[in-house]
Formats: C-alpha cells, structure tokens, sequence
C-alpha cells in the first residue's frame, strides 16, 4: 500500500515532531510541504536560541564598520512583517527583535510573550548632523519642539509624559534621535500587550528600564485588566503588590518578582487558582500561614528570608490561624534561616504535610531535625550556587556553622529522588555507609570532598617511584602505604555510588568562580584564585580506573555525568571504560572547551581528551558545567 505524503495531515503530523533546524530542513521539500510546515516553524520563537544571535551579531559587525548602516533592523522588521501573524510564542532577548516586533504590529496572536534580560547593543541612533550647526539656544529650543512633537499620540488613556523625560540634555551622551526612538518603541510595546488579549504568559525583565524608565502602576493595571487569559506573569519591571494584580487578573496561577525586597506577602481576598509564587520577600511566620492559608491550592512559594520577631507565632495560634486545615504546599524555597529559626520552622513546618521539594540557600545543623521530623515525604533537596570559602588566608581556617548539615539532612530523608546542590560539598565520608537507603535516587550534583590526599612531602615521593618494582626505603614505602589507602577510601565511596542503580545524573563538579566582591587574592583552598576561577579541588574522586572508576559499572542508566573543576585523573582509557559500560550515556561536563583556543596545560589535556572521546562516542553532547560562586564566610 503506498501512502501519500502530500496529504497536509500527515505533513503536519510529521511536523509537530521536528525542531526548528529539521522543519526548515523538512519546508525545502516541495511546495506543499513549504506551505504546511511554514506556520509550524513561526508558531515559537525565541532570538536566543539557533541562527537568531548569529545572524544579528554579523548586522552589528557591519555596523560597528559604519554606525549609519541600519540593514539589521530592516531585516527583522522583514522577517516579523512576513510572518508575526504566525507567531504564538516569543521570547525576546535582543533590542534589535524588539524594536522590529513593536513597529511592524503584526504579531496579534501571542499566547505567550516573554522579554528576559536585554544586553544593550552598544550603538545609538545617530543625530542629524544639522543639529550641531545650531547655537546652544537654538539647540536647546530644537530639543524641547521635538520632544513635544514624539510626546504626541499618547497610547490610550495614560500619559507616559512625567516618567519618561529626555534623559540628557547633553546630546553627546544620548542623542535625542535615540530618546525618539526608544519613545516610540515604549508606546508601541504597550499598544503590543493591550493589543493580544489572548496572552496567557507575561514576562517584563527589569532590562526594560534600559528604555522605560518608570511605567505607572495605574496603566499597568489598566493593561493587565485586558488580558483576562492571563494565567502566568513575571513581573520584574513594575513595582506593584500582588494583591493588586489578583484584584484585575482573579484566575492568575503563577506569579514572580525578584526586583523588590519590600513586597508584601499579604493578600486581600482569598486565591484559590494561585499555585505558584515566588517573590524576593521576607515574611514573619504569621504572614506565611496567613499567606497559605489564603492561597488554599499553593503548591510552589519562594520566599528570600523568614524572619524573626519577639512576639512569634505559638503553635495554639498557628493552629487556630490555619483552622485546622494543612496546606497543600509541594515545593518551598527559602533564601536565609537566622541561627534561632528552628522555633519558627516548629510552628510553620507542621502546616506543610505535602511538601517533597526544599530549596534551601542556607542549611545549619541546627535545623535539620526540624526538617526531617516534619518533611517526612521529601524527595527533592535543592540548593543555591553559592558555596562557603573555609579558608580566606593560608593557614587561617574559619568555622563554617553549616558543617555537615547537608549530610545529616541526606541521612534522614530516605525517600530522596534528587538532590541538586553543587554549592555544597558532602565531606563525611561516613555518609556513603547509607547510600541503601535511597533505592529511588536518580540525580546527584553536589560537591564531594573530604577524601584523603597525598601530604606534599609524600606526593613528589610517589611520582618518581610509580610503577617501579622496588625496593625501597622507608619514605618511600610510607608514600606507598598513603597512596593504597587513599585508593582503598576512593574504591570505598565509589562502590557506594555505584549501588545507586536509579542514577542518571552524577555530577560532582562545577565552573567554580570567586565572588565579584571579593577581594582577596589568595582565597585558600589549595592554592591562588588566578582570574576569578577556584584551584582544582584536591581532596575529591579521582574517577580514574586506577582509583576505582570500575566500581561505578552498575550504573547502567547514566545519562548525565558531570566533574568540571575537580582534579581527576581521567584519561583516554577511562573514557573507553566510560563509553563501553555507559551506553546510555547522552550529556559530559568537564571536557567541553567552547570555541577558546587550548593555552594552558590543563586546557591542552581537556581538548585532547575531548577529542578522544568524540571520536569514541559521538553522540555523547560535551556541555559546559554550571556555575558555583564561591564567597567567604562571614
């Protein structure tokens, strides 16, 4: 039976399982296949991602060659002209998409709409040259004719007049060209959101301020009354209270601000379709039960600290606060605990029976029971990017008040499903003694340290003796009895990971960076931090075969395997090892080199290992780590 390919079902069919490479691809086959697979490709769109920022950065090439040159922007006008009335879903990052999406009004059928953080491109609208050959007076006169005529046609009902003024009457710092153009691009981007009453997704980047400087809650909240499909908003650019936008926009499920920390977690009237908030806010224990008792189907809140007062909730008043009544909260995000915020989590932890994912900046010992009575459902622990500096000066050790905290948490919580967080390292080795208790484990990053290492005077010893026969004297039998137990403590703790059959993520490494604030040029932890990047961390997993990658062979579900900035001792034969044992293995941090060229020992060894490896699997995708920003303790 032959089956037509031409029939647009099936095309469309076929479609909806390709991405955006492979439709475009797949649109070059024939006519009809172009025009049932060209919606397709325009129904999302995001400049981040593909040929977006390739083809924009040769535009801005070109013009850094000559600053009069404007063929990017006509380009994207183009391209958002033809085909903005297909476009459902945006995501914006460049200033040139945006000022092309706002002055063509053609996308009118937005169901999402996303602007995230905006790099500014590093050019201006250049002035007309007249401009400079008018006197001062006449100049300043010339100004304040043209401002008035761009303050013209003000979009709908609010004036945007007070908060948005000429920046600068210096035109050698902005031109006025420019301010006339980022006017214009203000009122057009209102009229875009006013315009797509279906928008179901909003997200307004702080960025925005680069050429909105302040948008009046009132038109904000007359905007937002428009948009009544309005389920999921990120605000970071107007100040406003949540209650506030519940009042205009009652079916709202996902609410985020990160931008003010005065936010209150308060709300006037009841909102029962809020499932997911998230706001850079303190709050007292009454106001988060009040709060959850308010928000009835809460199932994700993100606070930045839960502070404490002198006259804290009772746990007769939570009680009564809550009416007996738990909430249905799943995942709780904390950014700080005061030292004494164990009596707060004793009166609010009771409350959260459901709760299975802790996200947590701050961990002390102090407060793990708490955790562990109360959350006894917990499968996920996550954590922030942020690690501790135990040593700010050679010799100089600080004490570190979360020390173990994490591990103690890990021992208690036997149903653990995750546990991502790579600004924390697991240095009691004590604790691989427990891994049986986390049958249904499948993803580990985190820091893993303590090990045993070489003392300096032991380590010049054992390179000149490996692999040599013997005899040998005294020193160097001592090298080689340290070196055998550090084996044994390596082979130990790799065997316990490898009981953990569930795992399919294993990453114990990060990109790791000194805090842009710190000052110090030495930071301890093995040596100087050169330009920012922490020195290789010694006391970890060496992961070679030597030192017991072998004992990792049961993990046959691998997909993702992570040591960037630790010191291993991989080499080509345990990436045959690697390759042959984990064939399910899809993504590597800890080789990935970028487009930089090798300059030091260490980057030489990671292309040629990467090299190695591609030629063994191909298919496995080499992907740079995350970053983890060290910082000292206080």
């Amino acid at each position: 039976m032959v089956v037509s390919t031409d029939i647009p079902e099936i095309i469309h069919h076929i479609g909806t399982h390709l991405d955006p490479p492979h439709l475009y691809t797949s649109m070059q086959v024939c006519r009809s296949w172009n025009n049932v697979l060209v919606p397709l490709l325009w129904t999302s769109i995001d400049d981040s991602n593909y040929s977006w920022n390739r083809i924009l950065d040769s535009f801005l090439e070109e013009r850094r060659m000559n600053p009069s040159d404007s063929s990017g922007g006509e380009w994207a006008r183009g391209v958002f002209l033809k085909y903005g009335h297909l476009i459902q879903h945006l995501h914006i990052t460049r200033r040139e998409v945006l000022d092309a999406v706002c002055g063509m009004h053609a996308c009118t059928l937005l169901k999402t709409l996303k602007v995230g953080k905006m790099e500014p491109t590093g050019f201006q609208e250049l002035e007309h040259e007249w401009m400079y050959d008018l006197s001062p007076e006449e100049q300043q006169e010339m100004v304040e004719v043209r401002w008035t005529d761009a303050m013209g046609n003000i979009v709908d009902s609010i004036t945007f007049q007070q908060a948005f003024v000429p920046r600068s009457q210096d035109l050698r710092m902005v031109t006025l060209a420019q301010q006339e153009v980022d006017w214009e691009v203000t009122k057009e981007f209102w009229r875009l959101l006013r315009e797509n009453w279906g928008l179901q997704v909003l997200r307004l980047d702080e960025s925005l301020g680069m050429f909105m400087d302040h948008v009046s809650s009132e038109y904000f909240v007359e905007t937002l009354r428009l948009l009544e499909d309005l389920t999921d908003l990120e605000n970071d650019f107007v100040d406003i209270d949540l209650a506030v936008v519940l009042e205009v926009l009652p079916g709202l499920k996902r609410y985020t601000k990160f931008t003010n920390l005065y936010d209150p977690l308060s709300l006037t009237q009841p909102a029962r379709r809020l499932t997911h908030v998230e706001l850079k806010t303190s709050a007292t224990c009454h106001k988060l039960l009040q709060f959850l008792k308010d928000a009835p189907n809460l199932v994700s809140l993100s606070i930045r600290h839960l502070k404490h007062t002198m006259n804290w909730c009772t746990p007769e008043e939570a009680e009564a606060l809550m009416d007996d009544t738990p909430s249905q909260l799943q995942r709780l995000q904390i950014g700080t605990f005061e030292i004494h915020s164990r009596l707060l989590l004793e009166t609010v932890l009771p409350w959260m029976p459901n709760l299975t994912t802790l996200h947590l900046t701050q961990l002390y010992p102090g407060l793990v029971r708490s955790f562990v009575h109360h959350c006894s459902e917990l499968t996920t622990i996550e954590g922030s990017n942020v690690g501790p500096i135990l040593q700010v000066t050679p010799g100089r050790w600080q004490e570190n008040h979360e020390t173990g905290a994490l591990e103690e948490m890990i021992k208690g919580c036997p149903n653990l499903v995750k546990i991502d967080w790579i600004g924390r390292t697991l240095n009691d080795t004590s604790l691989w003694d427990y891994v049986g208790v986390w049958p249904n484990l499948t993803f580990l990053r985190c820091q893993i340290g303590g090990l045993k290492t070489l003392p300096v005077e032991y380590e010049a010893i054992w390179k000149q003796i490996k692999g040599l026969p013997g005899p040998f004297r005294h020193q160097e039998n001592k090298a080689l009895q340290l070196q055998e137990s550090i084996r044994r403590e390596q082979r130990l703790v790799l065997s316990r990971i490898g009981s953990l059959r569930n795992l399919r993520t294993l990453d114990i490494g990060a990109d790791f960076r000194l805090h842009k604030n710190t000052t110090w040029a030495n930071c301890g932890q093995g040596g100087t931090w050169a330009y920012g990047k922490r020195p290789k961390m010694y006391d970890c997993l060496r992961l070679s075969l030597e030192m017991g990658l072998d004992e990792l062979a049961r993990l046959k579900d691998l997909e993702v395997f992570g040591f960037e900035g630790i010191e291993h001792e991989i080499e080509e034969a345990d990436l045959g090892w690697i390759c042959e044992n984990w064939r399910r293995l899809k993504v590597m941090r800890g080789l990935f080199s970028g487009h930089l060229l090798a300059e030091t020992e260490e980057d030489l060894k990671k292309a040629r290992l990467q090299d190695a490896m591609r030629k063994l699997r191909p298919d496995v995708v080499h992907e740079p780590s995350g970053v983890c920003i060290m910082v000292p303790l206080s």
